[in-house]
């Protein structure tokens, strides 16, 4: 080291930025290498010239400088936007998926495709209908078919009544052979067969003919109407619309199931009956009387249950099962909206907080390098002081080269993108996907008409 190098240098006792010191240091050495104080243009020459931008830029990016600070943080703050734009992507696939629920197709009961919307639609309309019916006192659409838990017990206990108390001592079926096996399993099926599925089929019946009369009447009464308002062509139109030939199928299939349900209901009474009846008298302590009664009482506690099942299956009708249906869907389409309008709501929490996070990363970056320069002007001013420069001489723009922040600006970019699809989402999460009151539109509309045909008189029964 020269000796007006040593003499000009700053102490490192003195109160000033490492980074000061070490600008001002570096340019004194320059300058006096260049030939300060000997040549006073020297010193000038040195703080303008390259010389100067070097000690700046070797300051800056020393191993732990302040650039690596800056960098480091930059790159924190792309690794928070990355995270933002990742949760917001999230976010707006759930709340895509929420958007496209109502176009989303369900496969109902009967067959039919429909999409959620439509359920939801259909089911105001039904409720609707259903809230009509009940201001003209007709509460059948609130009637349900009997639950599982009726039928299992009610199946299970007949059939194993009938199995013991009609069927083992009549039989000498040993279950160890095979075929005797298949035999009582047979009988138990055939049991469980009529006590459950001959009431449901007999139920159906008068349910089904109870419809289609309804449905008769209901296209028979307009028409009479519209017959005493002297309009006697569209009395009889509407009274064509009644399908009579439907209305006899029913009513046969009707008879059909409940003469079967009879002839099961007599003989599987007499059975019990008498089967009770020997039972109470063979114990001999039983009067006449009162084996009589037992045997009355069992057998219509038996029958009973067969009974009642058949008018359990009997009651309702289609339009309480289609609202049943439609609003559990409905019910099902709302707990999957809710659901992913939550999850999106998380995922837009988690990208804000990867949003706040990169912001902060950004300011103290930003601050740090602030403070750098600040740090640089400093050593400019202390060397332009020693070297005896009236005036703060800085380098030449051409000599300065500006910190570069690719991951800043990549951060940037990726923050006002995850802000952009956090607006968009928002939006769409306002929308309800099922109004409580919103029709869903028929995509079929338009697509096909009725058209007025000829009127056919309705035939009498």
């Amino acid at each position: 080291m020269l000796p007006n190098s040593e003499r000009l240098q700053i102490r490192a006792a003195e109160p000033f930025d490492p980074v000061s010191v070490y600008v001002a240091n570096t340019i004194i050495d320059s300058a006096v290498a260049a030939g300060h104080p000997d040549d006073a243009a020297v010193a000038a020459a040195t703080l303008r010239g390259p010389g100067a931008a070097a000690a700046i830029q070797s300051a800056l990016h020393r191993a732990d400088g302040p650039v690596d600070h800056v960098h480091a943080l930059d790159i924190a703050a792309l690794e928070f936007a990355t995270s933002a734009v990742t949760h917001a992507a999230d976010a707006y696939r759930d709340a895509a998926t929420r958007e496209a629920l109502p176009r989303e197709t369900v496969n109902m009961l009967d067959g039919a495709g429909l999409t959620r919307g439509q359920v939801a639609g259909g089911l105001h309309d039904r409720q609707r209908a259903a809230a009509r019916n009940e201001e003209r006192g007709n509460f059948e659409h609130r009637e349900s078919p009997p639950v599982l838990l009726m039928r299992v017990l009610c199946a299970v206990t007949l059939s194993t009544i009938d199995f013991f108390l009609l069927l083992v001592p009549v039989t000498n079926a040993s279950l160890s052979e095979p075929l005797s096996i298949a035999y009582v399993l047979g009988l138990l099926g055939l049991l469980i067969l009529m006590n459950d599925t001959l009431p449901l089929m007999t139920g159906h019946a008068f349910r089904n003919h109870r419809e289609q009369l309804h449905a008769v009447w209901d296209n028979v009464g307009p028409s009479a109407v519209k017959v005493q308002r002297k309009d006697a062509d569209r009395g009889r139109t509407a009274a064509g619309q009644a399908d009579l030939r439907r209305l006899r199928a029913t009513a046969l299939n009707r008879t059909i199931w409940s003469a079967a349900l009879t002839v099961v209901v007599l003989v599987y009474g007499s059975l019990i009956f008498t089967r009770v009846l020997n039972l109470a008298t063979r114990l001999g302590t039983a009067t006449p009387l009162t084996a009589g009664l037992a045997a009355g009482l069992v057998t219509a506690c038996t029958v009973a249950a067969p009974l009642f099942l058949t008018w359990r299956w009997s009651r309702g009708n289609r339009l309480g099962d289609q609202v049943r249906e439609f609003g559990a869907l409905t019910a099902e389409s709302s707990a999957l909206a809710e659901q992913l309008a939550q999850t999106a709501v998380d995922a837009v929490v988690e990208a804000e907080l990867a949003i706040g996070n990169a912001r902060s990363m950004i300011v103290i970056a930003d601050e740090d390098g602030a403070r750098a320069m600040s740090a640089v002007n400093v050593g400019l001013q202390l060397a332009s002081d020693r070297l005896g420069q009236p005036d703060v001489v800085v380098p030449a723009s051409a000599n300065v080269f500006p910190i570069s922040r690719e991951a800043r600006d990549h951060a940037e970019v990726l923050l006002e993108r995850a802000q952009r699809q956090i607006v968009e989402i928002d939006a769409m999460l306002k929308v309800d996907p099922f109004p409580a009151n919103g029709a869903a539109p028929d995509p079929w509309s338009g697509r096909h008409c009725t058209r007025p045909g000829r009127a056919v008189p309705v035939p009498r029964m």
